[in-house]
């Protein structure tokens, strides 16, 4: 208790080492009970936090949320789940982090008086920003207002101003820039005075989307500017905040000014390097030390509860909780071969689309007299560059016929030019085709999957998807979920 107290009267760098010895004393020289060590390793973690060290951050929210766990602090529960939760947003996992947010805020509601108002508000809080990365517009509105009527009644400043910034994004969504502006420049001042820079990012970031959005580009870029000027001096910005560079990058593009341009693409790779570093180690420790153990312990307690049940449902329960378990660590390494494969898909700078410039071998004989070789050449080179492609009637017939030959020769040549037959060849046009669009029409990647794949050429989505993720190794729909990460 000496050291708690000693913790209370010191400064946050100070208070770290009185964590560590409360710490100690309750694995050395007492039991741990409700509240220690677990309000150790909350306030660590949330020191961590504060300073951006994610890794370490998670590593003591989690010893804290089973440290309260085993000594059934709820209160302790429910604080260490939230940080977890919050941490499970910004690495992209919405819908996890949304059902921790939402049991929070169920929890919350139940226990109001002992919890505190505060927290109460951070229930909310935290379910209507899951919300709102979810694009779930209406709930998230519908919780911020909740949030904003409790927050006026008990005069809380900061979370007055956390709620009307997050329905300031809304309301961009909802493309009702100006009052969208509105909200910011309201609660702006407030996150200035406090020297909150995470939220100062994201005000920034909606501003800037909500200047460009009405033409005002200069006023936007300005915006994003002091986006990266937070990143600057913190070295971290939220995820959803690192389309500023892409816009920044766009803007010197089309004013072909190429020592900006480099300056944003390298602090974007800065970035995305910097989201990098904890991300994978997030989803990691999370799911090994946070998900699974909450269902093994779930499962023994359900367990425990069927024991006057007849043995063959007990182990009917067992096997289904093991193949969750199972299924939990598979989807798991599954994200990050996936995530993997689309950065390499998105960084990789060759051009992977077919060469239109094929030299033809002329010591190979392959039964084409040479001006019909060349001539199928050169209409495929047009047929390519026409897209033409992309027409769903054109197959190996159709084709041979718009080129006055047969399709034996178009099939011969397809074969020698392109080496590979010639189904692979227009699927992998049509593949080329949807990427390259999905990265940089900004309108073509809300259109549905069987929308893009019939814009591609494909008769099918079910086909669409499945040679796509020959392809790349992951399907569309997951791809295009990537994209909005970092272009929307």
């Amino acid at each position: 208790m000496a050291f708690h107290l000693m913790s209370q009267m010191s400064n946050e760098e100070n208070a770290q080492k009185y964590y560590d010895s409360i710490i100690a004393s309750a694995n050395k020289y007492y039991s741990p009970n409700k509240f220690f060590p677990a309000a150790a390793y909350l306030k660590k973690g949330n020191y961590y936090n504060k300073k951006r060290k994610f890794k370490e951050a998670i590593d003591n929210y989690i010893i804290g949320y089973n440290w309260a766990q085993e000594n059934y602090n709820s209160d302790f529960i429910f604080a260490s789940s939230n940080s977890i939760g919050r941490l499970k947003r910004r690495s992209g996992n919405y819908k996890e982090a949304l059902n921790i947010h939402l049991n929070n805020l169920d929890y919350a509601k139940k226990n109001k008086e002992t919890l505190g108002i505060d927290n109460y508000l951070i229930a909310i809080f935290s379910a209507a920003n899951s919300y709102r990365n979810l694009r779930n517009l209406d709930s998230t509105s519908f919780l911020n207002h909740k949030g904003l009527r409790e927050s006026y009644l008990h005069k809380s400043e900061r979370r007055i101003n956390l709620f009307i910034l997050n329905e300031a994004a809304v309301l961009c969504a909802r493309k009702k820039y100006q009052a969208s502006l509105d909200s910011i420049n309201k609660s702006l001042p407030y996150f200035i005075r406090a020297d909150d820079k995470p939220n100062l990012a994201v005000g920034y970031y909606f501003m800037g989307k909500n200047q460009m959005s009405i033409g005002n580009s200069e006023m936007a870029i300005e915006s994003f500017k002091k986006v990266d000027t937070v990143f600057l001096q913190t070295n971290d910005i939220l995820p959803e905040t690192t389309e500023a560079y892409n816009m920044l990058i766009d803007y010197y593009r089309d004013k072909n000014d190429i020592q900006n341009q480099l300056v944003y693409i390298e602090r974007l790779l800065k970035v995305d390097s910097v989201i990098d570093g904890y991300s994978d180690y997030l989803n990691y420790k999370i799911t090994k030390q946070y998900d699974i153990p909450k269902l093994i312990k779930e499962k023994e307690t359900l367990i425990a509860s069927l024991e006057k049940n007849n043995s063959y449902t007990t182990i009917a329960f067992i096997a289904a909780v093991v193949i969750g378990i199972i299924l939990i660590i598979y989807f798991y390494q599954r994200q990050l071969v996936f995530k993997k494969r689309f950065k390499s898909l998105i960084n990789d700078a060759t051009d992977e689309s077919i060469d239109l410039s094929i030299e033809i071998d002329a010591d190979k004989d392959i039964g084409i007299p040479k001006e019909l070789l060349e001539s199928i050449i050169t209409k495929l080179d047009e047929f390519e560059s026409d897209q033409r492609f992309t027409d769903k009637k054109i197959n190996l017939n159709v084709l041979a016929e718009e080129f006055d030959t047969n399709s034996t020769y178009l099939s011969k040549v397809v074969n020698f030019t392109k080496k590979k037959n010639f189904p692979a060849y227009l699927n992998d046009l049509r593949i080329d085709y949807a990427m390259e669009k999905l990265k940089s029409d900004r309108s073509f990647k809300n259109f549905t999957i069987k929308a893009i794949a019939h814009e591609c050429g494909f008769k099918s989505a079910e086909t669409f998807s499945k040679i796509f993720y020959k392809r790349n190794g992951i399907y569309p729909s997951y791809f295009i979920k990537q994209l909005n990460k970092i272009i929307d």
